[in-house]
């Protein structure tokens, strides 16, 4: 299923959240993954937020145009306290307790070791508290964790000391995006393989590479998926080997330079047609990604 990210919609659904809607649906998306947080409307959160006291209320919306609910991404902090594994863990059983949910995915951005193995540790223990549950705590990355980092004399994505420390309990919804913009998007995707659940589609336009964070990111940087320079072919090509790829892709149209539902648009039939291309896999395994 091809899902889309309500980051880059938040200013038209704060403006028009059923025509918003409305016309994702009508594009042809299958669901939307939401950005939450554990906080109520009453914290003063960003606005690419949904507070937890309204999430009802947009669920419900969501549903009532066609629209499923497959992941959400949840804000591991409130009012800038990181949550405990245990308030964690809390918060997500209530969510797929009230909602059916059962795939969380959390962001952190870490370049260095010692923050790696932070948030590894961290998500580990919060998926080990949902054991016995069919909840996934799944990690979603930006740009620095793909950047080298020095393990002994040889050089590393930062990525490697967080999965060393999730020990296999924490997979991933790479963003091949942010990944290749100081990495090769399909070296990493053969890289953590094993891990990856959903594959999260961003692009930019030609000449991007090495010149933008998510911090300094503008809207003239971002293409429709499928159509800048992301290799976003080749890694769909690869999605047959990869052992817990759930099938569901997830659109990201950070900004847009011109109209934002018609790089959508462009974006979803894109990605659907590459899909179309590449349904037959290549026989691949992710032993044959490893050596």
């Amino acid at each position: 299923m091809i899902g889309v990210q309500s980051f880059g919609l938040s200013p038209v659904m704060a403006a028009d959240l059923s025509g918003t809607l409305r016309k994702l649906a009508e594009i042809g998306f299958d669901f939307i993954e939401p950005m939450l947080t554990l906080e109520t409307v009453h914290g003063g959160i960003p606005p690419y937020l949904t507070a937890i006291d309204q999430f009802p209320a947009l669920a419900a919306q969501i549903q009532s145009h066609g629209l499923r609910l497959q992941s959400v991404h949840v804000e591991p902090s409130i009012r800038g306290r990181i949550l405990s594994p245990e308030d964690l863990s809390n918060g997500l059983r209530l969510l797929h307790q009230s909602f059916g949910l059962t795939e969380f995915v959390v962001s952190a951005k870490f370049s260095d070791e010692a923050s790696a193995r932070f948030w590894g540790k961290l998500l580990r223990d919060t998926a080990r508290r949902l054991a016995g549950t069919p909840c996934r705590v799944l990690y979603h990355n930006h740009d620095s964790e793909t950047r080298p980092v020095a393990k002994g004399q040889a050089l590393v994505p930062a990525m490697d000391f967080f999965l060393e420390e999730a020990a296999g309990e924490v997979p991933l919804e790479l963003d091949i995006g942010w990944a290749g913009m100081y990495a090769d998007e399909v070296e990493i995707v053969k890289r953590y393989a094993s891990s990856i659940r959903i594959l999260h589609l961003k692009d930019f336009v030609a000449g991007s590479r090495g010149r933008y964070t998510c911090a300094t990111s503008t809207k003239s940087c971002f293409a429709p998926a499928g159509t800048g320079e992301i290799q976003t072919e080749a890694v769909l090509q690869m999605r047959h080997a990869l052992p817990l790829f759930s099938g569901n892709v997830v659109i990201d149209q950070n900004q847009s330079e011109q109209d934002l539902f018609e790089d959508l648009r462009v974006g979803f039939h894109t990605i659907r047609r590459l899909l179309e291309a590449t349904d037959k896999p290549q026989h691949r395994s992710t032993h044959e990604f490893k050596s």
